[in-house]
């Protein structure tokens, strides 16, 4: 799965093979089962008299879901697609590189003039040996051609100069600020929109920040290439058995010719030795809930031990719009109501009234889940983790029923809100978003951003 090179959503078969990506690294997720499928609509002719020796074709509008285990790298295409925003905080640009071979944070400096678009030459000894290899570089903002251009080091000459793969845009230029890194920190938030922008002024540039991407399945057969997907719902469920999400999809149509995503071997997370591709597991997740603060953080007090939890994000995008422009296939979706992030979390045994009495006074809670693991490969304190904030819920159900003879579990629904204020210690809203109801900030791997077109690996 990887976005799409343009805001613009097409109008026809043509325009969707123009925008058709070619995957490769990064691109992998890591899918389960999915359920896509084109929908013809064929019309028998209205008329008097015998049955017609043909139909008509009158729509082809696909769709349906698609499954993936949870994993620490891999999903952040589809989490970005589904929330609509990547954070981007004035001055400050997404994912935050976190931490590289040579220092806790990630380092940076400018750049001098360079002799070609595959060398960086620092005005500082800043790679300080060769174990910056393998790590990704981002070009500041500055220039259209080529902001915020994110590429892997191949090449370690000396403290001043690496080389990189495939070259950038244009040679970088005089004083230009870089970044580089292993570990990376995603921010995703709910956007007011879920259509593509053109124009947006990230940092001190200009990008376009694209809600829809081609999602390509081997099927063995043929490659099956979803064009121009959108995410319109998302499910997360956790469970002893681990995490999942489901996403539903919402595609313009079909492609089981073009060869631009044909190589599946390509996709995986394989080009830079520092990935640490893990697991979700159930024993790497804690929960945490009470009342809603702008002045106190959630502490280990408001721990509450659960046995499952989900949460479930619908952006309700009306996709069955169809224009003279689109003919057979759907215009471009867009929000047909208000968003709605609902869940749920059981506890294996009623054992107190707490919660129930914070239902009843239509108390104002949040919550987190965050899930951490191992040190990413190289990294001394940057480890694999997700994290769900749920900055502001009410509880809108309980269930305690009694089964039999047996342990009595107790069951809350809830419903996500916009808080009134950012909760305290949570990740700060990003200027531009939507005052989110819920986040999710994940610490990886990947370093490029979800919604621009930064993935240039082969």
């Amino acid at each position: 799965m990887s976005t799409n090179s343009s805001a613009a959503y097409p109008t026809t078969a043509a325009e969707a093979a123009t925008l058709e990506q070619v995957l490769g690294g990064y691109d992998q997720i890591p899918y389960i089962q999915e359920s896509l499928n084109e929908e013809f609509n064929l019309e028998m002719p209205k008329r008097l008299g015998d049955s017609s020796d043909k139909m008509d074709k009158m729509s082809v509008l696909g769709g349906g879901s698609i499954i993936c285990e949870g994993m620490y790298n891999g999903l952040d295409n589809l989490i970005g697609g589904a929330m609509g925003w990547e954070s981007n905080i004035t001055g400050s640009e997404s994912p935050v590189y976190t931490e590289s071979s040579t220092g806790l944070a990630a380092s940076g400096t400018t750049v001098v003039p360079n002799t070609d678009a595959d060398t960086i030459d620092a005005t500082a000894a800043v790679f300080t040996d060769n174990n910056v290899i393998g790590e990704f570089i981002r070009i500041g903002t500055g220039l259209t051609v080529d902001d915020v251009e994110v590429r892997r080091i191949d090449t370690w000459t000396n403290n001043t100069e690496v080389d990189i793969t495939p070259n950038f845009g244009v040679t970088p230029p005089t004083a230009r600020g870089f970044k580089f890194g292993r570990a990376f920190t995603h921010l995703f938030e709910c956007a007011p929109i879920m259509y593509g922008e053109s124009g947006v002024v990230y940092g001190d540039g200009t990008w376009n920040r694209i809600r829809h991407g081609t999602l390509s399945i081997y099927k063995v057969v043929t490659y099956w290439n979803w064009r121009s997907v959108m995410v319109n719902n998302m499910s997360i469920r956790l469970t002893p058995e681990g995490m999942q999400f489901e996403f539903g999809l919402i595609p313009f149509d079909l492609d089981r010719t073009n060869a631009a995503s044909q190589d599946y071997t390509t996709w995986d997370y394989s080009n830079s030795a520092h990935i640490l591709q893990q697991k979700i597991r159930f024993g790497d997740c804690v929960f945490r809930i009470d009342d809603y603060s702008a002045a106190t953080p959630l502490a280990a007090a408001d721990k509450v031990a659960i046995s499952e939890f989900t949460l479930n994000h619908n952006n309700n995008l009306k996709s069955d719009i169809r224009d003279t422009k689109s003919g057979f296939f759907r215009a471009e979706p867009l929000m047909d109501g208000k968003r709605e992030v609902t869940g749920s979390f059981t506890l294996p045994r009623y054992a107190a009234d707490t919660l129930i009495d914070k239902l009843k006074a239509e108390t104002v809670l949040m919550a987190d889940l965050i899930a951490t693991r191992d040190l990413i490969t190289g990294c001394s304190t940057a480890k694999n983790q997700m994290g769900i904030y749920i900055r502001s819920l009410q509880l809108t159900k309980h269930t305690e029923n009694v089964a039999g003879a047996g342990v009595v579990q107790s069951k809350f629904e809830f419903r996500a809100l916009k808080p009134a204020g950012n909760p305290h210690s949570m990740p700060a809203e990003s200027t531009g978003s939507d005052n989110s109801e819920y986040m999710i900030q994940t610490v990886n791997s990947n370093p490029f951003n979800t919604l621009f077109d930064q993935n240039a690996e082969p």
